[in-house]
């Protein structure tokens, strides 16, 4: 359980931040759409950087040997 909970924690998280932001943005005015652009503004940054991360690779000391 415990590694399911590590490969999905961001995931639900992300998700969770959208749904708050989307409701924010939907119900309230004023402070809740600051609350919405954070929101939303929070998944939008936190993709980016994920997408952008490069994957963790073991040591390739192959790959110069040609």
């Amino acid at each position: 359980m415990k590694r399911a909970w590590r490969i999905w924690r961001m995931p639900l998280l992300l998700a969770l931040a959208s749904c708050a932001g989307l409701l924010a943005a939907l119900l309230a005015d004023g402070l809740g759409d600051f609350l919405s652009w954070l929101a939303l503004g929070l998944v939008v940054a936190m993709s980016t950087v994920y997408s952008l991360r490069r994957p963790k690779t073991p040591d390739n000391t192959n790959e110069n040997s040609s």
